[in-house]
């Protein structure tokens, strides 16, 4: 399992091996710079 474990963000890059669907980043209680950092990480595994 690639679980990227941010002090702040748990990212499960795994996630679509196991699960059959990717990643989804709950953004509601995430400042914006924590989005952009949790997009920038999920682009970056999906791109390799």
């Amino acid at each position: 399992m690639t679980v990227e474990d941010f002090t702040d963000l748990d990212l499960d890059h795994g996630r679509a091996l196991r699960r059959g669907y990717p990643e989804a980043v709950l953004c509601d209680a995430k400042t914006p710079d924590q989005v952009r950092r949790a997009a920038a990480e999920c682009r970056e595994a999906a791109t390799g």
